[in-house]
């Protein structure tokens, strides 16, 4: 780690432009990383947000109001006909071109630096100037906090919170992922100041959007020894929603694989894959033509229906 951190403060260096990037539909663990790297690079460097085409996570709309400071957006329109061929692009917590905020912007850009935890991801991001890609690890929070703990560089209370809020989302409560160096991250995080309360506020989920996940669990069914799949219904979702279902599905007894199948769009349905971390949802995923790790992996599948992709996990399933 510490000579990936070196050979990450050397590109760094050599850069008075930075964009950060995440993944589209930005989550706590994508964007929360990037406020906290942001907040080590402000002052030295000019660094600029690709703005978000959507934020549908509830929680990091939460932190960022907790945040309350004015985050540098660029839209995506505005960044394309700019030049940035002296600038670094930074991406987080995503290693595939198709799940970025901007495909043509990672296409544009030269000089890139990928920090993510998943498993290389079918379409990958490069070429790269460096990859940070650890997979071993629970979070792209584990990652940046562990940089800037090397780096002893002191973060608010409000951004030490949101940090903490990810972590916890990202292994499911230190159900997922987890190893002794998650703990010593969270423990850090805590003993510099994050809040237990405000992470509970960032944390909670509106009342009625939680009922209608339980109620959506109604529609699942075991396909083979404790893999279940539930099939939503024909309402559009995002990604965070299905991974929240999948999670939910996971937590019954005799659950040991969780699938949640939904539409995306009109035209993508996606599917959310969930293991208590024994069984390689991953791979799974991989054969759909998606990917992930171990216990957390995702697919998105264009231009079949609902049932098409059910029959088709079901036959992943059976053939595990």
């Amino acid at each position: 780690m510490l000579e990936l951190f070196n050979k990450f403060d050397e590109s760094l260096s050599k850069y008075n432009k930075v964009i950060l990037m995440t993944h589209a539909r930005p989550d706590l663990d994508g964007f929360g990383s990037a406020v906290a790297l942001y907040e080590y690079l402000n002052g030295d460097k000019e660094v600029i947000f690709v703005k978000p085409k959507l934020f549908t996570n509830n929680s990091l709309k939460r932190a960022l109001d907790f945040y309350n400071k004015d985050i540098p957006y660029m839209d995506e329109e505005e960044l394309l006909k700019s030049d940035f061929s002296d600038a670094l692009l930074i991406i987080l917590d995503t290693n595939s071109l198709k799940l970025v905020e901007s495909k043509d912007l990672a296409l544009k850009v030269k000089n890139i630096i990928v920090i993510d935890h998943h498993c290389l991801l079918n379409n990958l991001i490069e070429p790269t100037e460096l990859d940070i890609r650890i997979k071993e690890k629970s979070s792209t929070i584990e990652i940046i906090t562990e940089f800037l703990k090397n780096k002893n560089f002191k973060l608010d209370k409000n951004v030490l919170t949101m940090l903490l809020a990810g972590l916890e989302v990202d292994t499911n409560t230190y159900n997922l992922k987890t190893t002794e160096e998650t703990f010593k991250i969270a423990g850090y995080l805590v003993g510099q100041g994050a809040d237990l309360i405000l992470k509970q506020e960032i944390l909670k989920e509106p009342k009625d959007e939680e009922i209608r996940r339980y109620e959506l669990l109604k529609n699942s069914y075991e396909v083979t020894d404790g893999r279940y799949i539930c099939v939503m219904d024909d309402e559009i979702y995002g990604p965070v929603d299905m991974s929240l279902v999948a999670q939910n599905l996971l937590k019954f007894a005799g659950v040991k694989v969780a699938f949640a199948i939904g539409k995306l769009s009109d035209d993508t349905i996606g599917i959310s894959a969930r293991s208590m971390g024994d069984i390689n949802v991953g791979e799974m995923m991989n054969r759909l033509g998606g990917g992930g790790h171990l216990a957390n992996a995702a697919c998105q599948i264009k231009g079949k229906n609902i049932q098409e992709v059910r029959e088709s996990l079901e036959e992943v399933i059976k053939e595990e």
